[in-house]
């Protein structure tokens, strides 16, 4: 059957009266609704995909969900249906035109008329995802402008033909092969064919947002398959890299939203463009400007597919879309050039690889699939670290009376934030300190809230639920008792009140993270680990055989990965000191992870974990034949299972070597923190990796010297590197330190 409809013909009660737009899934036609009367924009699916009875039955049955969504910046669907075997989707025809016909013609919009289009399409995303609905699809092109006097340009997003219902878990309705979606604003998950949901639509604004402001899509190569690598394993550009007259800030907010990982992006498309709004128009969501209209636009391109402009195509990689007959081709170069990078870098040994212990699919219930660490990491080129200490004008702000330390650090917005200790005193009191954005200007924040009878510290940190919550422990009367504090600003801070946090013997707080249903804290108490959960008013503790048993456990870490959760540390249940972990997946109990993995002759203790691509990277010791502590690597794929890295390059040698923290920087790079001890001297080191199986062990002046250093924890505020620990001098003088590093690639 031809694809073109005559002009007067009829299909499914509409009269044809033009084609305005042709795609790679169809024709769009200018018709007439003879039931209802008024014109319409008619999308037809064209015959090659129309006689794949799966596709034509997804497409029929996602648009009739799409015609349910109401919103002022959607277009409506007024009917989906098939006849003749011809899926077709009836649409509200707009006069006007579309994003990427304006980009064409202007290259680049204002960041003005930038935020003004992102709101807009983010609203009516974030409407979709509510209902269940990922696009899938999100591209200029399926972003229509509207013609019309005043001074606001309205948009509409449209092509809701391939979204996808995250409300029919399993029933997914793609081939095997087939791409959905457009080549460059694709996220690396549809690529992968791993689950997508709203975050997959915000990878793609994000790609718009990159398009909007520099003129070009991210990743402008001259293959499809050079493409999808990119979006798989390249690290995303930087805007001001094309717009230097822009802020820095802007990069970060846009990388954010490219990330590779799901994880690692805006939970909503909205929050994204409410994160960019003031970095670029110096305004927040308060004080909105609306885009001015622009003149002498013509009403070409209306709703549906992709427009055609003669002479206006420009290069071929700004017309890509991924073809339907060859995707699966093109799926199959993508993982033959993984794989041959893969093999270009090394095997693992076979008893241990450095994507963990289990392979196969993730364990019921869990929202993650078992993609190996290596597979998730960039090229194998190492980062550059320029390191140097930061010396604050005021020496009482990381000195004073008494030892000082500082034990983590984080990014809060774009400021640096840390926790840790002070004995100015004379007893250790909770220390706070507050950093510039290039982590060199900082201040110490005393507060009363931790500063009782005794000693008290935080160990660690997090945001949620717009407070400050920072865990640890407070020491009164000779017990040690685990602690949290609270504080709007990062100045003022108070303690939780909870005899949940007391009792018999000693409890610790390590770490918090956010998860699914709030705070979650990990320590210990007495000779088992510990958990407490906190939902945003009280705390509470979870209850499970796994946490105790014979021996001494702790929890040290702990990460979140959507559901699951895993937290890192030791158990004594041998006799020596093994490395150990624990899962949690909702809504089962916490569970202890085989410790046959984690076994090794003589000591070991995971200190850190983090999350990285799809799969986990802890860090900490493994003891050598010759009692002295190596630097050791832990990964695993879903936490199930474990593998020790082995790099005796990097791990080992003279005297004691411990890992404390790790950080990963957009998905691009691995940098892990801690010291080195050789002849009693002990010096601050970082390793870096490319891939979680290689190391290299770095020592820069900067980070050593007389006395003592050593760093604690580490947290990337893009584009420095800020490590926190502290330094003893030659006396013995304990005062807290902070290092900065600019980071370069070569």
């Amino acid at each position: 059957m031809p694809i073109d409809l005559a002009a007067g013909s009829e299909l499914a009660g509409h009269r044809i009266e033009a084609v305005i737009g042709r795609g790679g899934m169809g024709v769009v036609y200018l018709a007439q609704h003879l039931r209802l009367g008024r014109k319409v924009a008619l999308k037809v699916l064209v015959p090659e995909l129309a006689q794949d009875d799966l596709f034509r039955e997804r497409f029929i049955r996602e648009s009739q969900l799409a015609a349910a969504l109401e919103h002022p910046n959607i277009i409506p669907i007024y009917d989906a249906g098939e006849v003749r075997r011809l899926p077709y989707i009836s649409m509200r025809y707009e006069e006007g035109s579309d994003l990427s016909l304006w980009l064409r013609r202007d290259r680049t919009l204002s960041a003005e008329d930038t935020v003004a289009v992102l709101e807009q399409v983010a609203s009516a995303l974030d409407a979709a995802h509510q209902e269940g609905l990922v696009h899938r699809d999100v591209k200029p092109a399926n972003v229509l402008t509207e013609e019309r006097s005043g001074e606001r340009r309205r948009v509409f997003l449209t092509d809701f033909g391939i979204t996808k219902s995250l409300r029919r878990e399993g029933d997914s309705l793609t081939r095997a092969g087939q791409l959905i979606g457009t080549i460059d604003y694709m996220a690396p998950e549809q690529i992968t064919a791993q689950p997508v949901d709203g975050r997959t639509d915000v990878y793609s604004l994000g790609c718009i947002a990159y398009r909007c402001l520099t003129g070009t899509v991210p990743y402008p190569r001259d293959y499809e398959v050079a493409v999808m690598y990119a979006h798989l394993q390249e690290t995303p550009p930087t805007v001001t890299a094309v717009r230097p007259e822009l802020p820095g800030e802007v990069d970060k907010v846009v990388r954010k939203a490219m990330a590779k990982a799901r994880d690692a992006r805006f939970a909503t498309c909205t929050e994204f463009v409410e994160a960019l709004r003031p970095r670029l128009t110096g305004t927040t969501s308060e004080s909105r400007k609306a885009i001015g209209r622009r003149p002498g636009r013509t009403a070409a391109a209306r709703a549906g597919a992709p427009q055609t402009t003669p002479g206006a195509a420009g290069p071929s990689h700004r017309r890509r879309r991924a073809g339907w007959a060859g995707a699966a081709a093109a799926v199959l170069a993508v993982g033959a050039i993984l794989t041959a990078i893969a093999l270009s870098r090394g095997s693992p040994s076979p008893s241990r690889t450095a994507t963990g212990g289990s392979t196969g699919s993730s364990p019921a219930g869990s929202a993650t699939p078992s993609v190996g660490v290596s597979e998730s990491v960039g090229p194998s080129t190492l980062i550059r670290l320029t390191w140097s200490p930061v010396t604050p004008l005021n020496p009482g702000i990381f000195g004073g009376p008494g030892p000082q330390a500082i034990n983590r650090v984080i990014a809060n917005g774009a400021n640096a934030l840390a926790v840790g200790y002070s004995a100015a005193n004379g007893d250790n009191d909770v220390a706070v300190w507050t950093a510039s954005s290039d982590g060199r200007d900082w201040t110490i924040e005393h507060t009363d809230g931790g500063s009782g009878p005794g000693n008290q510290g935080m160990a660690a940190v997090t945001r949620f639920g717009g407070q400050l919550i920072a865990v640890g422990s407070n020491d009164i009367g000779g017990d040690i008792d685990a602690a949290a504090w609270h504080s709007d600003d990062g100045r003022t801070w108070e303690p939780f009140a909870s005899q949940l946090f007391g009792g018999l013997g000693e409890q610790q707080m390590r770490r918090v993270v956010s998860g699914e249903d709030g705070l979650v804290a990990v320590g210990f108490d007495g000779d088992d680990a510990a958990v407490w959960n906190f939902g945003g008013k009280t705390w509470g503790t979870s209850i499970s055989d796994a946490l105790g048993g014979p021996g001494v456990q702790e929890m040290w870490s702990i990460a979140s990965h959507g559901r699951t959760q895993v937290a890192v540390g030791s158990d004594t249940a041998n006799g020596d000191m093994d490395a150990a972990a624990w899962r949690w997946t909702k809504p089962t109990q916490w569970k202890r992870v085989s410790t046959k993995d984690l076994r090794e002759p003589r000591n070991q203790l995971m200190k850190t974990v983090i999350t990285y691509g799809t799969g986990f990277v802890a860090v900490g010791y493994d003891t050598s034949a010759s009692g002295d502590r190596d630097a050791a690597v832990w990964t695993s794929e879903d936490g199930t299972g474990w593998s020790l890295v082995e790099d005796p390059t990097a791990f080992g040698g003279i005297g004691d070597q411990e890992m404390f923290g790790v950080v990963g920087i957009e998905g691009n790079s691995l940098v892990a923190v801690g010291r080195e001890n050789v002849d009693g001297d002990t010096d601050a080191v970082i390793w870096i990796s490319s891939d979680g199986r290689n190391w290299t062990k770095r020592t820069p002046p900067a980070l050593a010297g007389p006395g003592d250093q050593e760093i604690k924890s580490v947290t990337w505020l893009d584009p420095h590197l800020i490590a926190v620990g502290y330094q003893k001098d030659p006396t013995g003088e304990q005062d807290a330190a902070v290092w900065v590093a600019t980071v370069t690639t070569g």
